[in-house]
């Protein structure tokens, strides 16, 4: 009976960890900047000669591991990528705060708001009067992308953005989702699946039972323990281009069979089962 309760607890939680919705799933077509990755514009046009200043006085927030030693008003501008590598010039100037030390500015990647991934250089430094080129990699078409910046000892100052290669627009989508992992689960078990056979899609939106649990393109599962099965369906987007084509799968739950194993192996030996190894006396579940 623990050991049911506490499988159920780890599926409710999971679901309600991504409860979350994905940045951008917004209409955000203004140029502005925001403090919050949350509450942050995706533009769908891109950021191709962008010229922003970050007068924001908020403190804000950071993804973790951020090059800034010390935040001062952290700022967000969202975009989506429309190809797997995006080289941007980023130019400072008309530098008028407190340190005049310029920007600190990196580019990362999430597709929920909580999770991030550094995907190019983090220049703790980009001082007034200068461009520094950002080199972004290993993008995903259509997945949401930020250039994130904080003012140098609290500095404010002008940019410009001037994307030199690749593409920092919004991709179309194209193709029908195929939901690819196992049909028939045990109860209580851990499962993965993968959506794809869509072009464009960084948003993978799944739902179980109705119930939104990820925006990744794979998913783990942790299977309900009471039941006789459960609908997984995926929905293919990006936020700039919203898709009609869900796919759903129902998948079945299956008891797990108690199955006995006995073994006897001589001193210095092992015993291998179910991936485990085993070289002491004993009853092992």
């Amino acid at each position: 009976m623990r050991r049911i309760l506490l499988l159920s607890s780890l599926f409710f939680i999971a679901n309600l960890l991504y409860g979350q919705q994905p940045p951008g799933s917004f209409d955000a077509n203004m140029a502005v900047l925001a403090s919050t990755c949350a509450d942050a514009c995706v533009l769908c046009e891109g950021l191709d000669g962008l010229t922003l200043n970050n007068s924001i006085t908020d403190l804000g927030e950071a993804p973790p591991g951020f090059c800034a030693p010390q935040l001062h008003n952290t700022q967000w501008i969202g975009f989506v990528a429309g190809s797997t590598e995006i080289d941007m010039d980023i130019a400072v100037f008309n530098c008028g705060g407190i340190g005049n030390g310029g920007l600190q500015i990196g580019i990362y990647g999430t597709s929920d708001c909580d999770s991030y991934t550094l995907v190019s250089n983090c220049e703790p430094s980009v001082p007034p009067n200068t461009t520094m080129t950002f080199n972004a990699n290993n993008l995903t078409i259509g997945g949401i992308y930020f250039v994130v910046i904080d003012g140098s000892n609290g500095d404010i100052c002008d940019f410009t953005i001037d994307v030199t290669n690749g593409l920092a627009e919004a991709p179309a989508l194209s193709g029908t989702p195929e939901i690819i992992g196992a049909t028939t689960a045990c109860a209580g078990g851990e499962f993965d699946y993968t959506a794809t056979g869509v072009d464009g899609a960084g948003i993978w939106t799944w739902t179980i039972d109705n119930v939104e649990a990820g925006y990744n393109q794979t998913i783990s599962v942790t299977v309900p323990t009471t039941g006789d099965s459960f609908e997984l369906c995926v929905t293919p987007s990006n936020p700039c281009e919203n898709s009609s084509s869900t796919v759903c799968e129902t998948i079945t739950i299956s008891e797990l069979p108690p199955i006995v194993e006995d073994a006897v192996i001589c001193e210095g030996e092992t015993y291998e089962s179910g991936g485990n190894t085993y070289s002491a006396t004993g009853s092992y579940t």
